[in-house]
This record gives structure tokens, C-alpha cells and sequence, in this order.
């Protein structure tokens, strides 16, 4: 099961956020939503860590079940 993208909208349009932080939905990943806004999604965390580090530059999603080398684990501050 995934979020209802019409609430991740109101959401972020209400707060005026332009990056939405949330547990898991089953599909860990940074996914792009257009209009340089995203939803950051970490994993379940029942038998393996899910973690994102964010450095002031970058945000970065640590989660085993994610390939190696996907695109969806780090999205870059402009």
C-alpha cells in the first residue's frame, strides 16, 4: 500500500514544505514529485535498519533492500 498523492499534496502545499519525511509505506525510496518537491520514504524497520543522514547538503536513505547504485537514494540540495 502507498500514500494518497492528492493528501502528500494538500500536505506540503498547507505547510509549504518542498520535502515530506515519513515512515514506511513499503517503498523506500526519495521519490521525485515534480516541481523540485519530494517525498522521502523510509523502510519498515521490523528486521532491518532503514535510515536517512542528512549532512546540510544532501539527503541520503540507507535501506538493504534498495539496489546498489539506485538513483532513488540520494537527492542533492541545488
Amino acid at each position: 500500500m502507498d500514500v494518497n498523492h492528492k493528501e502528500v499534496d494538500r500536505v506540503m502545499a498547507k505547510f509549504r514544505v518542498n520535502y515530506l519525511l515519513h515512515g514506511h509505506t513499503h517503498r523506500p525510496a526519495i521519490h521525485d514529485l515534480g516541481y523540485e518537491q519530494y517525498r522521502i520514504v523510509l523502510g519498515d524497520w521490523q528486521k532491518q535498519p532503514s535510515f536517512i543522514i542528512f549532512d546540510g547538503y544532501q539527503f541520503q536513505l540507507f535501506d538493504p533492500r534498495i539496489p546498489e547504485g539506485s538513483t532513488a537514494t540520494t537527492l542533492k540540495l541545488s
